[in-house]
């Protein structure tokens, strides 16, 4: 099970995509939420995003994630991990038996993966 704010969900077959893009890693791809409630709380937690660069990042440089609003950062965990991330995108895709739906989502990381400690 993978948790952002409230809402609980799972990567669809357990494997999201991590890509850097301008510095910035992406976490991303088809996820299932499993009730109404956590389907309508990633949704109001959406905030597109934006990232740029200043300077070569593997070279010191120093990326920017600009958003709009309120800080819209929460501790992502899946899989034994965590990191502070950005909901950035989120499509729903198909409703499934049991309030489930298939969605697509991209995160944001803000901070490093790290193992999640008992």
């Amino acid at each position: 099970m993978s948790l952002f704010g409230t809402a609980v969900f799972d990567w669809q077959f357990s494997n999201p995509t991590m890509e850097v893009q301008d510095g910035a890693v992406h976490l991303s791809g088809p996820i299932v939420v499993y009730s109404n409630a956590a389907l309508d709380a990633l949704f109001a937690l959406v905030r597109p995003v934006s990232v740029r660069v200043a300077g070569d990042p593997t070279g010191g440089g120093t990326t920017y994630v600009d958003h709009w609003g309120p800080d819209p950062s929460l501790l992502l965990k899946w899989q034994g991990k965590q990191a502070t991330a950005i909901l950035s995108t989120l499509s729903r895709g198909q409703a499934m038996p049991g309030d489930a739906h298939l969605c697509t989502a991209t995160f944001v990381l803000l901070t490093a993966i790290t193992p999640i400690t008992p």
